[in-house]
């Protein structure tokens, strides 16, 4: 009998045990349920962290920089209208693969319905990484704003507070068709042109501000004059001359057309054959050396 109650016992207490097993059993799934919440939990702060960080621009993007100035920066006089009119040298990096040409633009905004280009440049090759200082001979001009006609357009605004201008350069896929004669190609043209050829975009902002009240009157009118001496200068042999005697006016004097052996004898004209004109002395053209917004409109 006593052998019996305890094999009983015996029994029970193994039963017992067992059970608290089941209870460690239970703890220890418990635990690995709190382990396998945490490294999900763990994996979504890196999958965050990981989406946060390729918004960011990669290092090997495609970028436009200058020697001259940085982004956001001041563009300096030199290449403005009260300075040598140069263009600024550029270069840029990381070209998409593809790329057959660039187009290089320069715009401003004087009101948020209103663009204005100050540079257009189409056709660069493909090989090209970057423009010098005064560029010449590479891609092609076309037609700016501001009467500058194929050629740079310097900033030269009127109005108070600095004004910004932006430099977008293109990568495209293929040469724009464009119309032939460059100074058809203004701006807007070109625009519309390369619409569909984007492969790649870089921007470079830079702020000018004209201190006009504040330049010495005389300074300024030597400037200006020396400025449109230099521009007749290619044209001194056929007796094209500017003279700033006067403080206020620089007189463009020349005779309309060049001499030319077919125009000998002739003395009349119908209008349909043109004569030369004395544009001189009284009669040269008279351009203000200090321009002035006027103070209210004039009708003409």
């Amino acid at each position: 009998m006593k052998t019996l109650f305890q094999l009983a016992l015996a029994l029970v207490v193994g039963l017992t045990q067992a059970g608290c097993g089941g209870g460690s059993g239970s703890t220890s799934t418990s635990t690995s349920t709190s382990t396998s919440t945490s490294t999900s939990t763990s994996t979504a702060i890196a999958t965050s962290t990981t989406a946060s960080v390729s918004t960011a621009p990669t290092a090997g993007s495609f970028a436009l920089t200058s020697t001259a100035f940085a982004e956001g920066g001041t563009y300096a006089t030199t290449y403005t209208c009260d300075g040598a009119r140069s263009t600024p040298p550029l270069a840029w990096t990381n070209a998409p693969s593809g790329t057959q040409a660039f187009v290089l633009l320069m715009t401003t905004q004087p009101d948020s319905s209103t663009t204005k280009w100050n540079w257009v440049l189409y056709n660069i090759p493909s090989t090209t990484a970057s423009l010098v200082t005064n560029t010449n001979g590479i891609g092609t001009l076309g037609n700016a704003d501001d009467g500058a006609g194929t050629a740079y357009a310097p900033p030269c605004s009127q109005g108070p507070g600095p004004k910004t201008y932006t430099f977008t350069l293109y990568a495209l896929s293929a040469l724009p068709t464009l119309p032939t004669t460059a100074s058809a190609n203004s701006g807007a043209v070109v625009t519309a042109a390369i619409a569909s050829l984007k492969l790649a975009t870089a921007t470079l902002n830079v702020t000018a501000t004209r201190n006009i009240t504040g330049t010495a009157p005389g300074t300024t009118a030597a400037t200006n004059c020396a400025l449109l001496q230099s521009s007749i200068a290619n044209y001194a042999a056929a007796g094209v001359s500017v003279d700033c005697s006067a403080s206020d006016y620089g007189k463009l004097a020349s005779r309309g057309l060049a001499t030319h052996a077919m125009m000998n004898g002739i003395t009349a004209s119908n209008l349909q054959v043109p004569l030369a004109t004395d544009f001189s002395g009284a009669n040269a053209w008279k351009i203000p050396l200090m321009p002035a917004i006027a103070a209210s409109t004039t009708s003409v």
